[in-house]
């Protein structure tokens, strides 16, 4: 058996393999390090049972009344294309395998008061609303705006470039925070973001309520399979996979009325085999905690994001969307 690095899928040919080695181990002591020390970039919380408690079943919504959505800004909003039979968000015709897209995807995890995100948060991940008004305030001073991960997705499906200073905000782990603290400047601004949300807690305490979920969805917010029970995806058989990907897709689509077309790997961890099952249920595109600006049409299950730290000022944040290949 060859040992795939969780963090990224690469090919694993004999030439490769030696060539990566030494590398791979240090990035693999790197990330163990990380997730005893409970540091690690990207999805930290613990991870709870996989059988979601009884309040996770959704509540329907009114039949006729589906979930509208709306565009930050016109100019830089994906056009949707249609989707192929049964595969949610991809096109019929493909792209060229290397087309490829700068979009700076922005990634958080907690915005809300230390003195409330204590509560369930660590201090690493958790940013205070001021702070990201303020990180807002200056994106949208240098002409940055926003569009969903699901928009990035149609671009690069159908091949076609955005509008220049076109960025993500992704949201990690359904925090009832994304709510409360984030929804408001985000709509301050005009932006949207896409939430990616761990559809068993949904209804927990300190998690989005499904009520929540409709209102970030009614307010143009992309709502993302971030699995069922947000446990490492590579650690588990592939039938606990499926399950993971699947029955959080199934609540999710029950609630919204509609299935999520992206997804984020529970702490950036996948191999070719998770991978393979996250290509099978149709997203047309899934997240990584990958570092990078780049998204590849070959790649689109494998997107880089950019961690924004809980002390980042603006002028960091800024920096970080510079050209970084």
């Amino acid at each position: 058996m060859v040992w795939r690095h969780p963090l990224r899928r690469s090919e694993h040919t004999p030439s490769a393999c030696g060539a990566r080695s030494l590398r791979r181990r240090a990035r693999w002591r790197a990330l163990a390090w990380m997730l005893a020390a409970g540091s690690v970039g990207g999805c930290v919380s613990s991870i709870p049972a996989a059988t979601p408690p009884p309040s996770a079943t959704p509540p329907a919504l009114p039949s006729g009344n589906p979930v509208p959505t709306r565009s930050a800004d016109p100019s830089v909003a994906a056009t949707p294309v249609a989707p192929a039979a049964g595969t949610p968000g991809l096109p019929v015709a493909s792209p060229s395998p290397g087309f490829s897209l700068r979009v700076p995807i922005l990634t958080y995890h907690v915005i809300a008061p230390w003195a409330v995100a204590r509560a369930y948060a660590l201090p690493a991940l958790a940013v205070d609303p001021a702070l990201f008004d303020a990180q807002l305030a200056a994106l949208r001073a240098a002409d940055w705006r926003t569009i969903t991960t699901r928009e990035l997705a149609n671009a690069l499906a159908s091949g076609r470039e955005v509008a220049p200073r076109t960025f993500v905000i992704t949201i990690d782990d359904g925090h009832a925070d994304g709510a409360t603290y984030a929804l408001p400047v985000l709509r301050k601004y005009g932006d949207v973001a896409t939430f990616y949300v761990v559809a068993g807690r949904i209804g927990n305490p300190h998690n989005l309520t499904w009520a929540q979920v409709a209102e970030l969805a009614a307010e143009g917010m992309e709502i993302g399979n971030h699995t069922l029970g947000h446990q490492v995806l590579s650690r588990l058989p592939g039938a606990e996979v499926r399950t993971q990907v699947d029955s959080a897709q199934a609540l999710l689509t029950s609630a919204l009325g509609s299935a999520p077309t992206t997804f984020a790997y529970p702490f950036g961890a996948f191999d070719a085999g998770v991978e393979s099952i996250v290509r099978q249920a149709g997203f047309s595109m899934a997240v990584t905690t990958e570092a990078g600006s780049r998204e590849r049409w070959d790649r689109r299950l494998e997107a880089p994001r950019i961690e924004v730290g809980a002390s980042f000022s603006p002028a960091e944040v800024l920096a970080k969307m510079t050209p970084s290949g």
